[in-house]
């Protein structure tokens, strides 16, 4: 693990005290969005679910009236998210290896798009969601890269958490999932931490799948209705334009990067090299474990 330099602490740090500052000064510039009043009255009405969201963002909600509400202490949730989320990317470029300039590419594509900036100015489902699914990306990554059991058990947590936030967390931690398998050989996994990891989720999520099936899993029901109506106002071509242009079509230009970066002769390496490592790691444990008296 290379050690982090001082340019690196900077870009990380200084845009992340950018957003902050950019969220807290204009926190008081509107007033509250229909949701947010809408989250409030249903943080009135504690469950384990309800309609048309899990129960994450009510008790957020929830949490701010009880601090004495308004607009500051009901966002600070999500501007504490989005800037969470922009400091876990530098921790995770940086896990990956890359230097000061990557962790700015990275975080400037973060910083400037539409979507981030607007969930980080309300109290959102989104901007949780998002939050939590990166942490359970950059433990998995540490777990991974470093040999450690213990992020596992982290990412179990934050997934458990972030489909409390969003139900769609569970397709992003199968897709997760299925890139583990695919990238590795499963022998080499540990299947036993990941297994505890995905219990430790389900642990979590289990009050809310039992207040589903009371409600015959209503929320189930009203999500493939909005889909059918968001997909036959807008249709799938349009739906797709939008999340390019939500994310800022600068960042294709990333995205395609590190795509394209992954397939070639040196990111096969550099994984190759990390995996190595981390065997180099275990072997070494296993010797001083042997020496121990």
């Amino acid at each position: 693990m290379k050690p982090w330099t001082r340019a690196s602490l900077a870009v990380v740090l200084g845009l992340c005290a950018v957003k902050a500052t950019l969220h807290l000064a204009l926190v008081r510039q509107y007033g509250y969005h229909g949701d947010e009043l809408y989250f409030v009255e249903c943080g009135r009405h504690l469950a384990f679910g309800y309609v048309d969201h899990p129960p994450l963002i009510p008790w957020l909600a929830r949490a701010a009236d009880a601090f004495g509400g308004g607009l500051v202490a009901l966002r600070i949730p999500a501007i504490v998210a989005g800037v969470g989320t922009l400091a876990l990317t530098g921790l995770l470029v940086h896990e990956w290896g890359g230097g000061w300039r990557a962790q700015l590419f990275a975080l400037l594509g973060s910083l400037v798009a539409p979507a981030p900036l607007r969930m980080g100015a309300m109290l959102d489902i989104p901007v949780v969601e998002v939050f939590l699914c990166t942490a359970a990306a950059y433990l998995v990554a540490r777990a991974r890269a470093r040999d450690e059991r213990w992020p596992w058990i982290g990412a179990g947590v934050a997934v458990g958490l972030a489909m409390l936030a969003k139900y769609s967390a569970a397709v992003w931690a199968a897709s997760l999932s299925l890139g583990l398998v695919v990238s590795e050989r499963p022998a080499k996994l540990p299947l036993r931490w990941i297994l505890l990891a995905g219990l430790v989720a389900m642990i979590l999520i289990a009050p809310n799948l039992a207040w589903q099936a009371q409600h015959g899993f209503v929320t189930f029901e009203f999500m493939s209705e909005l889909r059918r109506e968001v997909l036959s106002e807008q249709g799938r071509a349009l739906f797709l334009a939008g999340q390019l242009l939500y994310f800022h079509p600068v960042a294709i230009v990333i995205w395609g990067a590190g795509l394209v970066f992954a397939w070639t002769a040196r990111g096969r390496a550099a994984r190759r090299c990390r995996a190595g490592r981390a065997r180099s790691r275990r072997a070494g444990a296993s010797r001083a474990s042997a020496r121990a008296p």
